[in-house]
């Protein structure tokens, strides 16, 4: 088996130098042949220097082309790297200093920055040659970042939309234990099998990040033609620098996953201020990168995508739900409820169990409907006059004085609310079990399940977890937690 590994004039000494022989060893095992060595070409590129060579209009990417006895099989596509042979190279030349290899220098834009252009040239040659393969191969595996969650995540995304990484043997996946409770990863389970682990999964790495606000995902009850009744998800995300190729990845693997589950999924932009440098100049993002949206056409991806107020006025109909729950009385807007819970970025998964399957998860009220519509005035304004609960109501609203209201907003925190399963919530809701406001440790209603022991031993089956997660506690759900703590008390 002939091979030739082909790849752009301004990354061929580094890829030489770097990449190339690991690669074709990998191609050979691949093809479960001998390793003969590899030829080399290049594609010659215009531009007088490496950099403009390398400019956003140049038909440049961080691309291998593989040929198999002349026959184009293999476009490989890898990651940012720190060195850069071909910089070097040309500064010698002119006699300029010239610098590589800073530690961590891509960490965050390792594998996402330019990924549009990887499966641009893909697309680009998959048209005359329909039998080629994109593979994905990870750089300086050596450094820890390729190893951090944000990465691992994004080797998942690619694993779930369809895509091999070539040197996922070399990749360790210890960071993501932490996620996934001791789960072991490998390339045979490396995909996600449900939206909803993915959404979850999502929220962990956003925690993560402290100077970053959750992209995350929302849902409305919606109607079809026929009338029945469906959910629609919609998922709001950011598009700023890095975000915008990192966002792309995130919508092409909810679109797939969802396609799966046959789950309505739509997208909302959310506009960010940059350039703060510049006080005087400082700007909005006002969409998407028009690359991005062109690629999702030409990949023949259906992105339901909007700026405009039609969804927004969607996300903003709280207004109309509060005026039908004051008439009715009736203090409960689950799909408020749970976009809340949500919105605070907490796993959709039972906390005490870790089930993530959707059709048996439910959004619990830790300060019951029930005993919070008997509760009376003067609780009400205890309650609402606790230093953590300043921001719960709404100051500007003409309702911020009524009873009703101030319960509605309790009712429907997302700080009121943990996951579980329909097993937990039944037992919870039935006051078997409650939780320490202080620890969210489980407190056992020791009378009523020691009158059952048949359910007292379900409970411990079932029961994983004996304590709240930490990013539950909220000092809101402190408050809950000890008004629904008296009923076993």
């Amino acid at each position: 088996m002939k091979l030739t590994l082909e790849t752009y004039s301004c990354n061929y000494e580094t890829y030489n130098k770097w990449y190339f022989e690991d690669i074709a060893d990998r191609i050979y095992k691949k093809h479960n042949s001998k390793n003969i060595g590899y030829d080399t070409k290049v594609i010659k590129l215009d531009g007088k220097n490496i950099q403009s060579q390398r400019s956003p209009s140049s038909i440049w990417s961080r691309s291998i082309f593989v040929y198999l006895d002349d026959k184009l099989t293999y476009i490989i596509a890898l990651s940012n790297t720190n060195y850069d042979e071909d910089k070097l190279v040309e500064c010698n030349k002119i006699g300029k200093k010239s610098t590589y290899g800073v530690h961590n220098y891509h960490a965050n834009t390792y594998l996402v920055q330019g990924i549009n252009k990887n499966f641009e040239i893909y697309h680009k040659y998959k048209q005359e040659h329909s039998n080629i393969t994109l593979l994905f191969y990870m750089t300086d595996i050596e450094q820890s970042y390729p190893h951090n969650k944000f990465n691992l995540m994004c080797y998942r995304k690619l694993a779930t939309i369809g895509f091999e990484i070539l040197n996922i043997d070399k990749i360790d996946f210890y960071e993501f234990k932490e996620i996934k409770k001791g789960a072991i990863l490998n390339k045979n389970n490396l995909h996600y099998t449900s939206l909803n682990e993915f959404i979850n999964d999502s929220l962990v790495i956003s925690r993560n990040n402290k100077g970053n606000i959750p992209s995350y995902m929302n849902t409305f009850d919606d109607y079809n033609s026929n009338g029945e009744k469906q959910t629609k998800y919609i998922y709001i995300f950011k598009a700023l620098g890095a975000q915008t190729y990192d966002s792309f990845l995130t919508m092409w693997t909810i679109y797939e996953l969802a396609k799966k589950e046959n789950k309505n999924v739509e997208f909302l932009f959310i506009k960010e201020q940059y350039n703060f440098n510049d006080r005087k100049n400082i700007k909005t993002t006002k969409n998407l990168a028009g690359s991005i949206i062109s690629l999702f056409k030409t990949l023949g991806i259906d992105i339901k995508y909007e700026t405009s107020d039609e969804i927004r006025q969607e996300l903003n109909r709280q207004k109309d739900q509060f005026n039908r729950a004051k008439k009715n009385n009736e203090l409960r807007n689950q799909e408020l409820f749970k976009n809340n819970m949500r919105a605070r970025g907490i796993q959709t998964k039972c906390c005490l169990c870790g089930c993530e399957i959707e059709n048996i998860l439910e959004a619990a009220h830790i300060w019951g409907i029930a005993e919070l519509k008997k509760a009376d005035t003067k609780t009400i304004r205890s309650v609402i006059s606790n230093k953590a609960m300043q921001d719960l109501i709404d100051i500007t609203s003409e309702h911020k004085d009524d009873d009703f209201y101030k319960k509605y907003m309790i009712a429907n925190s997302g700080d009121n609310g943990i996951w579980l399963c329909s097993n937990h919530h039944g037992l919870f809701d039935s006051h078997y079990f409650c939780f320490d406001s202080e620890n969210g440790k489980i407190i056992i209603n020791t009378q009523k399940l020691q009158e059952n022991s048949s359910l007292m031993e379900f409970f411990n089956k079932i029961t994983t977890n004996r304590q709240l997660p930490n990013e539950v506690m909220s000092e809101k759900t402190k408050i809950f937690l000890s008004k629904n703590q008296i009923n076993i008390e």
